[in-house]
């Protein structure tokens, strides 16, 4: 975890984590629904057996949640307009050409009216279904989405992480689909990109991890808006907390080298992220850890939503393709608050 002191101030004015202990849960796996009542064990476990079938009957006994009203979008607004975000790609290249930095991944964040939260959370999963769907309400503060990415996972003496970098579009029929496949798949411009987050995310494994490994580099994964390079490494921690702290957060939504990228993104973006390309995920009373990456995410706060996108920024970087890249990455959110087709038509130039 990086020590550093944002200097951007953060609308949303949120806590820097946020850490439940929860004891009582549903798991979905595999299509299926599980009731989980966790417990320690004392010098009366009958009791506390008992008071586990309780709880297991009060959660299945729970009331079916109501339809939901349909989301619309309204009053909807940006922090970076069109123009601006280009400039910022170029400011960006800039720094590239430099020296100061190879990548950064630079963001903006659209923003609109808020509407029930749970509404936007049932649509977004049925829209977009990815490895880690999401969702946190607390308070007036919810955090919810459907992401690709993997950040992190320990299984005992086992640690994964599944970096996610470089991107295109699902075409609009096989044919077209496969042509970008074949595009994503040949663009030196893409391979270099993920190839240098990919050498970041080794290197913070290495620190902490013993018999480091690349078992998979540069596969094509599909997804239903996106198609990325996806590649996946493996190590044996030395020290799980020590593990977490060296890959926090993940190079893949912040650039290499990441200390510095991280500074640029502070310098040239508007806004703190919040927990924009931040980790969620759990870690289990026997010490296993499962995260993934906050984005393809909508955060809500009071009466706003907020949709932060952003693009990986190189040295061949199109600031007009980048820009088109976080409309891209914004559709599932839009269309999960409600956005029309004919509304996705104007939201693609603001």
């Amino acid at each position: 975890m990086l020590d550093m002191e944002w200097k951007r101030p953060d609308p949303m004015a949120l806590p820097n984590s946020i850490l439940l202990k929860v004891d009582k849960f549903y798991e979905f796996s595999k299509g299926n629904l599980k009731s989980v009542y966790c417990a320690s064990l004392d010098d009366e476990p009958a009791r506390i057996y008992r008071r586990a079938i309780e709880e297991l009957e009060a959660m299945r006994n729970l009331p079916v949640p109501r339809d939901l009203e349909e989301p619309r979008l309204s009053k909807v607004s940006v922090n970076v307009k069109r123009e601006e975000y280009m400039r910022m790609v170029d400011e960006a290249k800039d720094l590239i050409s430099q020296g100061e930095i190879a990548q950064a991944i630079v963001s903006r964040r659209i923003s609109c009216k808020a509407v029930n939260p749970f509404a936007v959370f049932t649509r977004l999963r049925k829209i977009n279904p990815c490895p880690y769907i999401f969702y946190l309400r607390v308070k007036d503060v919810c955090v919810l989405g459907s992401s690709p990415e993997n950040f992190l996972t320990i299984r005992g003496d086992y640690a994964e992480s599944r970096p996610v970098a470089s991107t295109r579009r699902r075409g609009t029929n096989p044919r077209e689909d496969k042509k970008l496949e074949l595009e994503l798949r040949k663009s030196h411009k893409e391979r270099s990109e993920h190839a240098m987050l990919l050498d970041e995310c080794v290197g913070e494994f290495k620190a902490a991890c013993d018999g480091v490994k690349i078992h998979e580099r540069l596969r094509v994964k599909k997804f239903p808006f996106f198609q990325h390079l996806v590649s996946r490494i493996s190590g044996k921690p030395k020290d799980k907390f020590e593990l977490l702290k060296a890959t926090f957060p993940s190079a893949t939504i912040a650039g290499t080298p990441k200390r510095r990228a991280m500074e640029v993104i502070d310098a040239i973006e508007p806004d703190a992220r919040g927990p924009y390309a931040g980790s969620f995920g759990y870690v289990s009373n026997s010490g296993c850890l499962d995260m993934g990456i906050i984005v393809r995410s909508v955060l809500i706060k009071g009466k706003t939503a907020y949709v932060p996108v952003g693009a990986g920024i190189v040295a061949q970087s199109s600031a007009e393709a980048e820009y088109q890249e976080t409309f891209y990455k914004s559709r599932a959110q839009l269309l999960a608050l409600g956005a029309s087709q004919e509304e996705m038509k104007w939201l693609a130039e603001i």
